[in-house]
């Protein structure tokens, strides 16, 4: 039984070719298998997007689900050839990926832009 609030997953298709996962609400135990069911249902299509974006920005509770479900996805996307792009975390999520290591490991995802987001001065927020 979900006790927390929902996980509000929008779905944007701006460009062929580019996903925008757009979360709000808390990405946690309770809610993160949204998280992985609406990834999954993106790039599971006929025509998988060549870029998959997670918009974190109405994120307001994250924790190890929420961390473990990331690095599914880049597991994911990485096999099917789709770009990851992580926009939208606060400082503290960002403090968060530098204590585990998880920066590194999503480095391409937190500094490579998609072209939707090119000029978006908002889009990189990792530093």
């Amino acid at each position: 039984m979900n006790t927390t609030e929902p996980l509000t997953i929008t779905v944007q298709q701006s460009t062929p070719g580019r996903v925008v996962l757009a979360l709000s609400g808390p990405c946690d135990f309770e809610t993160v298998e949204d998280l992985r069911q609406a990834a999954d249902e993106a790039l599971a299509v006929a025509s998988p997007p060549q870029c998959l974006t997670l918009d974190f920005a109405e994120v307001d509770a994250w924790d190890s689900s929420g961390l473990s479900a990331l690095i599914w996805i880049k597991r994911c996307t990485d096999t099917d050839g789709v770009r990851l792009h992580v926009i939208g975390l606060d400082a503290h999520q960002q403090q968060i990926l530098h204590i585990t290591g998880l920066d590194s490991y999503l480095a391409d995802a937190l500094t490579v832009l998609c072209q939707d987001h090119a000029e978006d001065p908002t889009a990189a927020t990792a530093t």
